[in-house]
């Protein structure tokens, strides 16, 4: 009777983990004014949602590129601060070269992008 039971529960129980697994295992896509606007929403207990921003980097005069800092512009035209505390070494990036950074926004004054991951 036990091994009906529990084989009962992992046909029906095994889909529904997968299911919400696939639905939130994912890391959004998103512009960096919506990342944003989210993270204005939370209370300050609450932690910051990870999220992935496609964008080119920029660099010129006004937006210097450092190993650790560095603009970036989202696909809305959003330029916005990128701090970048991953392990591995950037190298040189080059201007308009097409990135993804995954991680999380900080609002404040002014609102940065803090990330770990590349790509």
């Amino acid at each position: 009777m036990l091994r009906k039971i529990i084989l009962t529960s992992l046909i029906i129980g095994l889909p529904i983990v997968i299911y919400i697994a696939m639905q939130y295992g994912q890391v959004p896509s998103v512009s960096f004014k919506k990342a944003l606007e989210a993270v204005n929403q939370k209370t300050d207990s609450e932690q910051n949602s990870k999220v992935k921003i496609q964008a080119g980097v920029v660099i010129d005069k006004e937006h210097p590129f450092k190993q650790e800092e560095f603009y970036a512009v989202d696909a809305e035209g959003t330029v916005f601060f990128v701090s970048y505390t991953g392990g591995d070494a950037l190298g040189e990036l080059k201007n308009g070269k097409s990135i993804e950074v995954l991680g999380h926004v900080h609002g404040g004054n002014p609102p940065y992008f803090h990330t770990s991951e590349i790509k």
